[in-house]
């Protein structure tokens, strides 16, 4: 799998439990690897796994675009806002149970 993302030019840096819920840390990819699969790939063995604990997932995109992407794998927005010292926009997606 590494290697195929580093083929369609994906960067992930993993998904983290903290304080009983999945946080991903770090996940990036090129507009040209887009479509591809990899993204879902990434991200369904993750929520089937956070599903079966019941623990709930939580991520911030800065790319509006992919808001709809996580929206149609379960996640909703819990918050948007700006980047206190950028002022880049984002929006925090999350499943599950939100604290």
């Amino acid at each position: 799998m590494a290697s195929r993302a580093r083929q369609v030019g994906l960067r992930a840096g993993g998904a983290a439990v903290s304080a009983g819920r999945v946080a991903w840390r770090e996940v990036a990819g090129l507009s040209c690897a887009q479509g591809h699969g990899v993204g879902r790939m990434l991200l369904t063995p993750v929520l089937q796994r956070a599903g079966q604990e019941g623990l709930p997932s939580y991520l911030e995109t800065f790319v509006p675009e992919n808001v709809r992407f996580y929206e149609h794998r379960g996640f909703n927005v819990v918050d948007a806002g700006a980047e206190p010292r950028s002022q880049s926009r984002f929006s925090a997606v999350g499943r599950g149970s939100h604290r």
